[in-house]
């Protein structure tokens, strides 16, 4: 049997017995290939991080303990990116800090036989999003601006590190809920759609901000889809440049001068991958669809797809292919983090169909 090197998880809600057993069992077929494999465990929202569910939590874990070497899955936490009005690491730093403190808390209480071999971790989002009236076109703003979300981040890294666990940032794709329509559901108290909020720090590849965070001891978990359609955002900026409305284009998507600059990376998305990660990151295997265009620039309103199944959207298949064998052989922790249907979360489809897909590219 191979040896891989890399860890092959699946998203779990711990609070469900059923949907902890239901993502175990989905696995399987990648024990019997020599993975290592474990659960991405979902903190859905803040209650979740309070005592007595947390409890509830890992009583529902307890189990899996018991399990022999080969069938026990290895676990770490993904921390959420709600509520989108609070936790936000540029305008409200302090509440943003304790709130991942709270999951790596959680993490450390994890049972120490599910510890993955890649360390244990907290995956979260900066959510540093801002509306349109808050941009500013001016790099150097942001570059003081992101002083205080990096020592922040440094204190994350020291908190974590005396209770054995990593952090990892999370790359996002621009508009950042650029898949989300426009309805009340999805606006702020000021009237903003979500869908109009901008990342001044996205962490596309050429980006200072993952230096500054590398170098503070954070990890990056690099979402396929989000950097595809992060890349796929800027190459639409260039586009409306040429038509003369670049900066309205640079306003609306909330990019500089300096990423135009860079040649369309999406066809060597392998490349810019592989050239991204260091042992122990993450990666949240999937695929991406489509566009997020503002009717404003180009009159027609269009959105992305996020969390596609794999060979199912945009990414080149010979750029997914790539990455999936070069990807089972680093020691990194490679998620299937597809989207299903509410009632299809028990057969979960599209996790077995890309499951199926990476193990036949090997």
């Amino acid at each position: 049997m191979v040896d891989r090197k890399a860890e092959l998880y699946v998203p779990a809600v711990a609070s469900f017995k059923g949907d902890l057993e239901t993502r175990h069992t989905l696995l399987e077929p990648a024990r019997q290939e020599g993975f290592l494999t474990g659960l991405m465990l979902v903190v859905r929202e803040p209650s979740d991080l309070k005592l007595s569910s947390v409890r509830k939590q890992l009583d529902n874990l307890d189990p899996y303990v018991k399990k022999s070497t080969e069938e026990r899955p290895v676990v770490f936490l993904m921390h959420p990116n709600m509520p989108i009005d609070k936790f936000n690491f540029f305008k409200d730093p302090e509440f943003s800090q304790d709130y991942v403190e709270q999951s790596i808390a959680f993490a450390s209480m994890l049972p120490q036989e599910m510890r993955p071999k890649t360390g244990n971790a907290v995956s979260f989002h900066l959510n540093t999003l801002v509306t349109p009236a808050e941009w500013v076109a001016d790099p150097d703003y942001w570059q003081k601006a992101f002083e205080t979300v990096e020592a922040k981040i440094k204190s994350l890294v020291e908190y974590g590190a005396r209770y054995g666990v990593k952090i990892a940032i999370e790359t996002t794709p621009i508009s950042e809920f650029g898949d989300i329509r426009r309805d009340k559901e999805h606006q702020l108290s000021d009237g903003t759609h979500w869908s109009d909020l901008g990342n001044p720090w996205p962490l596309l590849p050429w980006r200072d901000e993952i230096v500054k965070l590398r170098q503070v001891g954070s990890g990056l978990a690099i979402d396929w889809c989000h950097s595809y359609v992060a890349l796929g955002a800027v190459e639409e900026v260039k586009k409306l440049t040429t038509k003369g409305k670049g900066e309205e284009a640079k306003a609306a998507y909330m990019v500089f001068d300096g990423d135009l600059k860079n040649p369309d990376l999406r066809k060597n998305f392998a490349d810019v991958v592989l050239g991204m990660t260091q042992p122990g990151d993450i990666w949240h295997i999937n695929d991406a669809k489509g566009v997020h265009r503002k009717y404003e620039l180009s009159h027609v309103r269009t959105y992305f797809q996020e969390g596609v199944s794999l060979g199912k959207g945009d990414i080149p298949q010979s750029q997914q292919d790539r990455l999936l064998r070069e990807g089972v052989n680093l020691p990194i922790k490679m998620v299937i983090e597809v989207h299903e249907k509410k009632d299809e979360f028990e057969k979960s489809p599209n996790t077995k169909a890309s499951l199926q897909t990476l193990l036949s590219r090997l």
